[in-house]
């Protein structure tokens, strides 16, 4: 009895143990199992971890690139700088001498506004002395006509003296012509000191000839007219 007994209490405890075995070796199955796939796993993140390793260091050489790119690129930027400063100085010293040159233009300017005035101021000068040298050709021409006048009058006298028989004139004659005369040299001469300063500066009488720099000038019929006068 006592044998059956603990028979039946060691079969207990061996279906117990059995189980616990039964149960122990299942669980070592499922370690085995999850072993396999965390190594697959591990297989796989080994080379994902190589393939990370590589882009790293291809993105360490990018890196190194990019880092010597960046340098040449400060040495760049810094030498547009110093040329940026250079080209500073020489635009002040441009704008330095542009600004000067305007201030001499603008005195140019001024003094060309001045030189114009007192050009005007000689035009109307010159139209001033144009109109008195015409005044004394009128005077002139009138002068002359009165003198032609009396060259005809003397004319008629010496066709009438001979037709007289060469008579004498009588004296209020002579004294009436000897005066008109006079009259008539004492206008020219009066005309004359008025304008002697535009009579001399006539540019007929006074312009240089291209052969002879020492004698001056006169036209053909400037020279015919003298004779004429003289012969007068």
């Amino acid at each position: 009895f006592k044998l059956q007994n603990e028979h039946e209490v060691f079969s207990k405890q061996y279906t117990d143990r059995k189980k616990e075995l039964s149960g122990a070796i299942d669980e070592l199955n499922l370690m085995r199992e999850n072993t396999e796939s965390m190594r697959e796993k591990y297989n796989r993140y080994k080379s994902k971890m190589g393939s990370l390793k590589v882009e790293l260091s291809e993105t360490n050489k990018k890196l190194n690139k990019a880092v010597c790119i960046h340098k040449k690129l400060c040495n760049n930027i810094n030498k547009l700088n110093i040329r940026y400063d250079e080209e500073a100085k020489k635009m002040e010293t441009l704008m330095e001498t542009i600004m000067k040159s305007i201030t001499e233009i603008k005195n140019a300017i001024t003094v060309n506004k001045q030189g114009i005035k007192e050009l005007n101021a000689a035009k109307r000068n010159i139209s001033d002395h144009i109109k008195e040298r015409e005044k004394i050709a009128q005077e002139l021409k009138e002068l002359a006509a009165q003198k032609e006048d009396i060259i005809l009058e003397l004319n008629k006298i010496k066709a009438k003296r001979k037709k007289q028989g060469n008579k004498l004139l009588t004296e209020k004659q002579i004294s009436r012509y000897c005066d008109s005369i006079a009259n008539v040299k004492k206008g020219i001469e009066a005309v004359k000191s008025e304008y002697a300063d535009l009579c001399d500066t006539c540019l007929l009488y006074t312009s240089p000839s291209p052969r002879d720099l020492s004698t001056s000038r006169m036209p053909s019929s400037a020279c015919k007219k003298k004779k004429k006068k003289k012969q007068q």
